[in-house]
């Protein structure tokens, strides 16, 4: 079998390899993809992370305007949880309009979604987000408000720079996380002057200490 694995390295994703993930209806079982595999469905690439659970979205090829990142099933018949969208995934994507990012998603890389600049209204990111990558939606100027978490359980800890720079149209940016530690150089950069940013009370004075380093003014974030 070992030409057979050589095969697949060499053609990860291939008409070839799609064709054998058909295979297993046949009754018999295949084995889960191994760490660092990936595989590619409806134009979407995606590299396993943890053996028969979780995978990250590489790249995508979607001309998709709607797109939802949670779960996928694999061309090895396993349904896996997108617990991370990778750096430039679906950078400079001039069809996507609106973007769902499951619970399953924890973290969103450098330059992932920078340049997509179809994608409109409201950024709802869920509570698993942890991490928010350097320049991550920078450039986004069709966003006009970003809510980072739907409850105060919301695990944001990490802002990348520049993670929301560009987005002109961005005029309101809430965050429910307590545990945020660190936002990145000019992270809202180039958004409307009249910007706020609003911020569980209990955490205002602390907030507004690391969003000013970020160079959000003080006044701009409330409760």
């Amino acid at each position: 079998g070992s030409g057979g694995n050589s095969g697949n390295g060499n053609n990860p994703g291939s008409g070839d390899n799609s064709g054998g993930g058909g295979r297993p209806g046949t009754g018999e079982s295949q084995a889960p993809f191994a760490k660092g595999k990936t595989f590619t469905v409806s134009g979407v690439t995606y590299k396993v992370t943890k053996v028969g659970e979780e995978v990250e979205l590489t790249a995508a090829k979607s001309k998709a305007k709607k797109v939802t990142v949670n779960t996928v099933t694999g061309t090895d018949g396993v349904k896996y949880k997108v617990s991370s969208i990778g750096a430039k995934a679906m950078q400079n994507n001039k069809d996507l309009t609106n973007l769902t990012i499951g619970t399953n998603v924890k973290t969103i890389g450098a330059s992932a979604f920078k340049g997509c600049v179809a994608l409109k209204k409201t950024l709802i990111l869920p509570d698993s987000v942890k991490t928010i990558g350097t320049s991550a939606f920078s450039g986004c100027n069709k966003i006009t408000a970003v809510t980072i978490g739907k409850t105060s359980k919301s695990r944001l800890t990490t802002i990348g720079k520049s993670a929301f720079n560009g987005c002109k149209k961005l005029g309101k940016v809430t965050i429910k996380s307590t545990k945020l530690g660190s936002i990145g150089k000019q992270a809202f950069k180039g958004s409307k002057s009249s910007l706020k940013v609003k911020v569980p009370p209990k955490q205002l004075k602390k907030y507004q200490k690391i969003l000013k380093k970020a160079g959000v003014k003080v006044k701009q974030v409330i409760k």
